[in-house]
């Protein structure tokens, strides 16, 4: 009876070695039919825009069309003002060519685009950042600064 009950349990111990992970199988399938995955370790198929786990501290980039933690990437401005007890960043990453830069500002839930304007300076409508000074602007006031 004890040779009826090994011989499957044994059977089982071998089929369950086969089993691979996800993470490993996507790593042996055939590159061109799987998703890339970015510097976050998240796939494009599971953080396109608006999909980003905010929960891990990811926002979706334009500039980098990816997920990103913005604290790693971007450089942390500080509010010029404190407002309360609680003090919250901004963060500006500028594209890789300098022709742009992209505002995460606690104030909206969305990014601010921001076009380079010459000289280290980019700006929108009402958001102007200069490079050497690490200064941020809304509307001319001085809003954050960095360090």
């Amino acid at each position: 009876m004890r040779k009826i009950l090994f011989l499957p349990a044994f059977a089982l111990t071998f089929m369950a070695c086969d089993n691979k992970s996800p993470d490993v199988q996507a790593s042996t399938a055939d590159p061109a039919t799987t998703d890339q995955v970015g510097a976050t370790g998240h796939s494009t198929a599971d953080t396109q825009k608006g999909n980003c786990d905010k929960t891990a501290g990811l926002v979706w980039s334009e500039i980098r069309q990816e997920c990103v933690q913005i604290d790693s990437h971007g450089t942390r401005l500080q509010p010029v003002e404190q407002t309360g007890s609680a003090t919250a960043s901004a963060f500006i990453d500028i594209s890789a060519d300098k022709n742009q830069a992209e505002l995460y500002v606690p104030e909206t839930d969305n990014t601010i685009m921001l076009q380079h304007t010459g000289d280290g300076t980019y700006s929108s409508n009402t958001w102007r950042y200069e490079e050497a000074t690490k200064s941020l602007f809304n509307h001319e006031k001085l809003m954050y600064q960095g360090q």
